[in-house]
């Protein structure tokens, strides 16, 4: 499969995994977390 963004690893096989999003707001804002997994390489997500 091939990644719709982000840099595929070569070698590694990404499978098809879909999905459905929905996303909340509250007096116009949206809710956002940042991940940090420790390995140098944190993101923003959305909870839940």
């Amino acid at each position: 499969m091939k990644l719709q963004f982000g840099t595929a690893r070569p070698g590694l096989d990404y499978i098809h995994r879909p999905a459905v999003f929905g996303i909340a707001e509250r007096d116009g804002r949206l809710a956002c977390v940042r991940v940090d997994r420790g390995d140098g390489h944190a993101y923003f997500d959305l909870p839940g």
